[in-house]
């Protein structure tokens, strides 16, 4: 029972990023897949400002460990901006389905980073869920476009899976190290950061959307995605990452579905079999840990 709130938070987290994807993908459509990320982990800083401001006014703020927290942070900030390059350039350019359900196969890397240097326990039955997440991840392999002749996307899912499951199993030291809305705050910062430098060095700068319109669906993102990640430290700050890391990763499921039903997205048998069976092993693997 320890674990509920952990669970709950989890669950938050899930519904959060699963919406935030899919209005980013209409964003990374208008703007572009970089200037979307750039836009999104930047405005998002917001919300964990917001609730530092909090707990500075209740005399909550957690103790800081300095020397843990510089070095995680860098690293972590740097990831993390590499990822939402190269996941938000897959929603652009290819299937939100594809590129989602692969992406969430960052839960098997945050997992076996948590096992192998955290000294986590990983049970038999949770070893054969992510083995099934690897399965269907192979599935939807099969095939580089989709039903509807597009681009699949999977060369982005993939490098997303790598970038983020490295970046979120290091969430656990950051959280331990300086409190949820510090820890976030400053790693979305760092992440903003080394976009913007990447697009100088390209000689560019982000594109900033234009109408009230594609305005609402970047600050609904950004949102949503910021308080996705403030939810993620808050229960890592109290449970296993073992148990808030399946249900996180399960996020695909919501812009999955609000994919096939607003867009109508259409896969083949493959790579349809292989999204369901990543999402049943995740969700799997979520209950293992519980």
């Amino acid at each position: 029972m320890s674990d509920v709130p952990g669970i709950a938070w989890g669950l938050f987290t899930l519904v959060s990023w699963g919406v935030s994807d899919f209005l980013a993908r209409g964003l990374a459509v208008r703007v572009g897949g970089l200037s979307a990320a750039f836009l999104i982990v930047g405005l998002g800083a917001l919300v964990p400002l917001g609730l530092l401001a909090i707990d500075a006014g209740t005399g909550s703020v957690a103790t800081v460990d300095w020397a843990t927290f510089a070095w995680t942070a860098l690293l972590t900030g740097t990831l993390l901006g590499a990822a939402y390059a190269v996941y938000y350039t897959g929603l652009q350019r290819g299937s939100v389905a594809v590129v989602t359900g692969v992406g969430s196969g960052w839960l098997v890397v945050s997992v076996l980073i948590a096992v192998l240097a955290f000294g986590e326990a990983l049970t038999a039955a949770q070893t054969l869920a992510i083995v099934l997440v690897l399965g269907g991840v192979a599935l939807i392999s099969t095939q580089r476009t989709v039903a509807s002749g597009g681009a699949s996307g999977l060369g982005w899912g993939v490098m997303a899976m790598l970038t983020l499951g490295v970046a979120l199993a290091m969430w656990k030291l950051l959280t331990e190290a300086a409190g949820p809305a510090l820890a976030v705050l400053v790693v979305r910062l760092i992440a903003a950061g080394s976009l913007y430098v990447y697009f100088r060095a390209r000689g560019g700068r982000p594109m900033l959307p234009l109408g009230s319109g594609t305005w609402c669906i970047l600050a609904a993102a950004a949102a949503l995605d910021g308080a996705g990640f403030v939810a993620y430290n808050i229960g890592l700050d109290g449970a296993p990452l073992t148990v808030i890391a399946p249900l996180a990763a399960a996020h695909p499921l919501a812009t999955i579905v609000l994919a096939a039903v607003l867009l109508k997205e259409r896969l083949t048998l493959a790579q349809g079999a292989g999204v369901g069976l990543t999402m049943t092993a995740v969700m799997a693997l979520s209950v293992l840990v519980a």
